[in-house]
């Protein structure tokens, strides 16, 4: 693949190489992904996915020691963006998969990236600490929400999606979400929210909306108030949705 491993696009994205500040040994465990984002050319997205399909196979034929999940935009911008991820990694993972990835990659620039018009790579982290995303979770389709961050303005985007979780969680509101910052890598500085769903219907929530809530518990005034702090921390906002494809993914050789 493009030197390092493989995509999925969801995530707050910090400065290349900055480092999480406030976060103990044990709340970064198992807490990283590697993430591609691939561009395909207009013209030529029917090969493309083939050519991902039968890489992913051959993964798997040669005991790739990670899973990988792949995803395709189908609303929004980008409807030619394939998205490959492998989340559930400690740093160190990335120093045993060395060996598999240099392997990997040069079967991927062989036989997938003529197909390829741009492939943007990064290490996401997930946050724990303001994510409900159970295991089992059905993640066919997930919203993405990306915000564009101002210098210096992740922490405050952060502290003020806390408060939101901080209510979901307490009133059980029935919606999963996770939240990610780049740990390095990207081509922006951007925070993302993900919302997994079964279906596009799914995706359409409860009839109680987040803002509703967060009237109904603190008020309109609170509510504007933290809102408003999130959306002040960003330039702008983008959202699209991204299919799994199931034939496409990857699952891990067995210990």
């Amino acid at each position: 693949m493009n030197k390092r491993n493989w995509v999925f696009g969801i995530m707050l994205t910090l400065c290349l190489g900055w480092i999480l500040p406030g976060l103990s040994a044990q709340e970064m465990e198992n807490n990283f992904g590697m993430v591609y984002i691939v561009e395909g050319y207009p013209d030529k997205i029917d090969e493309l996915y083939e050519a991902i399909k039968d890489h992913a196979e051959w993964r798997e034929d040669h005991g790739d020691p990670w899973s990988w999940d792949v995803y395709q935009v189908v609303v929004g911008e980008g409807l030619t963006n394939f998205e490959i991820v492998s989340f559930g990694h400690n740093l160190e993972d990335f120093d045993a998969y060395q060996e598999f990835l240099d392997k990997g990659s040069e079967k991927w620039r062989e036989d997938v990236m003529p197909y390829i018009s741009k492939i943007t790579n990064l290490i996401s982290m997930l946050h724990w600490d303001c994510t409900n995303w159970p295991e089992g979770t059905a993640n066919d389709y997930v919203m993405i929400m990306d915000f564009l961050v101002k210098p210096g303005q992740q922490w405050k985007l952060k502290d003020s999606f806390m408060q939101v979780h901080k209510t979901m969680m307490e009133e059980e509101h029935p919606v999963h979400y996770s939240f990610h910052t780049n740990f390095a890598g990207g081509d922006r500085e951007v925070a993302t929210i993900a919302i997994p769903a079964s279906s596009y219907a799914e995706l359409a929530g409860p009839d109680e909306s987040v803002w509703d809530l967060m009237v109904r518990v603190h008020g309109e005034d609170k509510a504007g108030e933290v809102f408003g702090d999130m959306d002040s921390s960003s330039v702008k906002k983008e959202i699209y949705i991204l299919k799994k494809l199931p034939d496409l993914c990857v699952t891990a050789a067995e210990d």
